[in-house]
């Protein structure tokens, strides 16, 4: 649940022209955070990023430019030579096989017969904008909306900070909720009772506000039998819930699609904080996990880590998320966790914090990533691999819904509209993180530029 919001600038690189550049833009959210004016908000986005750009350019005239360096990968943050070996490493481009071609469309609307306690009028972007907009199947509110198709036709739905109302009618706050949907309709998933409802996934190991696990990305396993969900252990540091926040171990809970029981969990092979399965995507012979460090509350200068704004990636064979993962380190998959470099992040989008979720769609990936957590912009991408480089394919303006309101993590719908776009959803909140009914994602169609 994201009420508060915090600014952080990364640099990796002394390229004082590039960084004149980014600098340049215009970093102004469409709303303020709570207390601050907008416009005074603009304003120290656009006086911190001269701040860094003076900074830069006296590092570079005392320094000089590294620009004969040797280039090398990095960790967090190092200065190296070049732009792109800065933040990638060294990019080599690998021409990938011509792909056989899958037995279905991946992006293909879902068949199933409706069955569930609430449903929607269809299953396009402005029936879900419509569905979600208003409680359902007693989910009040929630965010970072993640839909995982399953093999028998049905969509299993995953949220963080949920609002559920209770049989009494009162609202509790349950750190992960799951909706199945079945067609049109929608049914929750969680633990507890209707007067004490709690977390779907991993109850027994959370204490409400201290410790907590928000589900991120899902695979389904290469039997076809088991949907596998990346989950994130929080710990708070602090007396204040979201004060501050350390992501400590990943797991992957083991859902059984049959009948849909929480069947056991494991630490993920890769159990660290880098959180590789904070997004996956599947293409018809490797499963791609990328590691977002989700590091947001209470972080260094301005609330998040340096680390935000990076994303890198791992994979393993489709289907086999157990499997130990290689790392892409700028020229080819290797072992080595320590040598994975960054494939996204500030160069990309111009924003200190870079939350991505990726999609196959047959034929190429395409990421969808919201500008920080305060947004306002989403911006779309395209790649003929896992791993890009990303070409940009536009962005939209999200308008947030109330004067002291944000959007932030944006998500695919794993199918199409009628009409071939692709469908989209963005959270939302206030800045005060009062409960509300603002606090519900919104859906939209993009249409996909032909390359």
């Amino acid at each position: 649940m994201l009420g508060r919001r915090h600014i952080v600038v990364a640099i990796t690189d002394s390229n004082t022209l590039e960084w004149q550049r980014k600098a340049a833009q215009d970093w102004s959210p469409a709303v303020g955070i709570s207390g601050v004016p907008g416009g005074t908000f603009r304003f120290l986005r656009r006086l911190t990023a001269a701040i860094f750009v003076i900074g830069l350019t006296v590092n570079s005239a005392l320094f000089g430019s590294s620009a004969s360096a040797e280039p090398r990968p990095i960790h967090q943050t190092v200065a190296t030579a070049g732009l792109a070996t800065a933040v990638r490493g060294t990019q080599v481009q690998v021409s990938s096989p011509p792909r056989v071609p899958a037995a279905a469309e991946p992006l293909s609307q879902p068949v199933r017969a409706d069955s569930g306690s609430t449903c929607a009028t269809g299953i396009e972007a402005a029936d879900l904008n419509e569905y979600f907009s208003s409680e359902q199947s007693s989910i009040f509110g929630a965010d970072y909306q993640r839909a995982n198709r399953l093999p028998d036709g049905r969509t299993l739905w995953t949220f963080q900070d949920a609002f559920v109302r209770r049989s009494n009618g009162s609202l509790e706050l349950v750190h992960n909720v799951g909706l199945i949907q079945s067609g049109n309709c929608f049914s929750l998933l969680r633990s507890g009772t209707a007067a004490n409802p709690e977390p779907w996934l991993l109850p027994e190991l959370t204490r409400n506000e201290k410790t907590w696990h928000w589900p991120m990305a899902g695979e389904v396993s290469a039997d076809g039998s088991t949907l596998q969900i990346f989950v994130v252990e929080m710990n708070s540091q602090s007396s204040e819930y979201l004060g501050k926040v350390v992501p400590t171990t990943n797991r992957i809970v083991d859902i059984r699609i049959s009948d849909l029981a929480v069947v056991g969990y494991d630490l993920a092979p890769d159990s660290s904080d880098e959180l590789f399965g904070f997004d996956t995507a599947s293409d018809d012979t490797w499963t791609y996990l990328y590691g977002h460090c989700y590091k947001q509350f209470g972080w260094e200068w301005l609330g998040h880590a340096e680390c935000a704004q990076h994303v890198k990636v791992a994979r393993v064979p489709k289907g086999d998320v157990k499997a130990a993962p290689t790392y892409w380190n700028g020229s080819r998959w290797q072992s080595n966790p320590a040598a994975a470099v960054s494939v996204f992040n500030f160069f990309d989008t111009g924003e200190g914090v870079n939350q991505v979720d990726v999609i196959w769609d047959g034929e190429k990936f395409r990421l969808v990533a919201m500008a920080d957590w305060w947004g306002p912009y989403a911006r779309f991408f395209v790649s003929d691999s896992a791993q890009g480089p990303w070409t940009p394919q536009g962005e939209v303006h999200e308008t947030a819904k109330c004067e002291t309101c944000n959007t932030y993590y944006a998500s695919w719908v794993p199918w199409r509209n009628s009409d071939g776009s692709l469908i989209w959803s963005v959270s939302n909140n206030r800045w005060d993180g009062a409960v509300s009914s603002i606090y519900r994602p919104t859906f939209h169609s993009f249409t996909a530029v032909a390359r």
